[in-house]
């Protein structure tokens, strides 16, 4: 075999390779196979299908069946040189690609590690693999591969990627573990680190319970949605911010502004208010802020859903099983009590906010659009006169409503016994 370096458009090999046969479901089945030893800028922006357009290329859900596409490094990092003429990914994998009988899903395992290893996991190759069957570069039918090194502290490349940001002050390192390694050893500690600091002490009697939230990134959204204004999943940065650890209450409008709009009063006022409109809630905000040393406001659609995720990404706030999280139209008819041990009340997420999902759709500060809405998510519009997203399903909504993307337009001037909110505050 030999290896040559040359110049050409990539992008063009990969049109061929998506209208080849190679990709053939048939017993006769041949194989699409690219390794690229490259930083991980992106030159396949419109190459295949639905292909991704986000830097550190990568084809995720469009590469076609019957390929394997290796890269030399994840997503955003940088591939190293080697010792000699080739970069380290392509001199770890020389090392091992004629060994006989050794599938390339071993081979591509195996140059991880010494990759890792030899970088302090500053490089981690990584690949999307749709084969359909197994492929060795020495055939598969020659004698059996020597079984992989039993991984050790000092090869694992969990342990290796868990030591290498453990001491990290920036919450996305954490974050890119959890993203990695969802069930890892490491995951309690991960979240630990995530986890926002203890609530503020009120500012005020009838002022509500606060949650400081950690700055970082996250992917909102939900490509596989079946409504497209929960699309395109795209990465946010949200700065770090205070939430309400519960929705706003009953009986904390009604100190505050000496009434109680809502439709279901016979719980205890411990449930949150209801039947309140953008401009209510911008009075009730006005008159709080009277009353306290700090301002509140409304969460950004972005801040909700961030905080709803806490880290994690469960289809739920805080879990993939809707019952143990949120009240919703299979388990309740009506709204029920927040706080932190009333009757019936639901587990929170991990950042120890209640009711995020389900209970009432909770009011965002971030203006209704339907596609495209990237670029809106993070800012306010106080013009009452127009849509608003809210979020977070309610007591008599199905479970679809209670997702972490879900998101419903409201116009500013509705008041319905579905409708409440939780505030929010800079840091």
């Amino acid at each position: 075999m030999k290896y040559l370096t040359a110049r050409f458009d990539v992008g063009q090999l990969l049109k061929k390779m998506e209208t080849a046969t190679n990709n053939s479901t048939s017993a006769h089945q041949h194989f699409n196979i690219v390794i690229l030893d490259a930083c991980r800028n992106n030159p396949f922006a419109r190459s295949f299908r639905g292909g991704s357009t986000q830097s550190g290329f990568s084809f995720g859900d469009s590469t076609p069946k019957g390929t394997l596409i290796a890269y030399a490094a994840k997503s955003g990092t940088r591939s190293m040189d080697g010792e000699r003429r080739n970069g380290l990914f392509t001199e770890k994998l020389l090392q091992h690609i004629h060994t006989p009988g050794l599938k390339i899903t071993d081979l591509m395992m195996t140059v991880r590690q010494e990759v890792v290893q030899a970088t302090d996991a500053k490089q981690i190759p990584v690949e999307e693999n749709l084969l359909l069957r197994p492929f060795c570069f020495t055939v598969c039918s020659g004698r059996e591969p020597p079984p992989p090194a039993a991984p050790t502290d000092s090869v694992n490349l969990e342990v290796v990627y868990w030591n290498s940001i453990k001491d990290s002050d920036n919450p996305a390192d954490f974050q890119a573990y959890l993203s990695q390694y969802p069930n890892g050893t490491f995951t309690r500690l991960a979240r630990n680190r995530l986890a926002p600091k203890p609530p503020n002490t009120n500012d005020c009697r009838d002022c509500p319970e606060m949650v400081t939230i950690p700055g970082g990134e996250f992917m909102m959204g939900d490509d596989n949605s079946e409504y497209s204004d929960q699309r395109p999943r795209h990465s946010v940065t949200v700065a770090g911010f205070r939430i309400g650890k519960y929705e706003v209450t009953q009986a904390q409008w009604q100190a505050v502004m000496g009434d109680n709009p809502s439709q279901v009063v016979d719980c205890d006022q411990r449930c949150p208010v209801q039947q309140v409109n953008y401009d209510d809630i911008q009075r009730f905000i006005s008159q709080l802020n009277q009353r306290s040393s700090q301002r509140y406001r409304l969460p950004t659609e972005a801040e909700w859903e961030y905080a709803c995720h806490a880290g994690g990404s469960e289809q739920y706030c805080g879990s993939d099983n809707v019952d143990s999280v949120a009240w919703y139209v299979n388990n309740s008819f009506t709204t029920h009590p927040v706080g932190q041990k009333p009757v019936g009340q639901k587990q929170a997420n991990a950042w120890g906010l209640y009711d995020m999902s389900g209970n009432v759709f909770e009011w965002t500060c971030s203006a209704y659009t339907k596609q495209g809405y990237i670029g809106q998510e993070k800012t306010c519009n106080y013009d009452a006169y127009t849509s608003f997203v809210v979020r977070g399903g309610s007591g008599n909504a199905d479970p679809q409503s209670a997702r972490s993307a879900y998101r419903l337009e409201v116009d500013a001037t509705q008041r319905a016994g579905i409708l409440g909110f939780r505030l929010a505050q800079d840091n």
